[in-house]
């Protein structure tokens, strides 16, 4: 029996990773203008960094979908 062998339900999880990815990143364009005005241009406070790992922490998404996909080597 092959290895990678056809599965419905990883396709279904590479649906599901991918349509996430591609809104989150929608998402980031649309509101980076106003991202810039209220956030970056502002006096650097801790609500800067809450937000920072709030907003950008689900860029870890996006490295978890590459490594699912075989794209990025896996550590171990």
């Amino acid at each position: 029996m092959a290895e990678d062998s056809y599965h419905p339900t990883r396709f279904v999880q590479f649906c599901i990773q991918y349509s996430s990815v591609a809104l989150l990143y929608y998402d980031y364009i649309l509101t980076f203008p106003l991202e810039l005005e209220y956030i970056w241009r502002k006096k650097f406070m801790l609500s800067t960094v809450f937000y920072f790992f709030c907003r950008y922490g689900l860029l870890a998404n996006l490295f978890y979908l590459l490594s699912m996909a075989n794209v990025i080597d896996k550590v171990s």
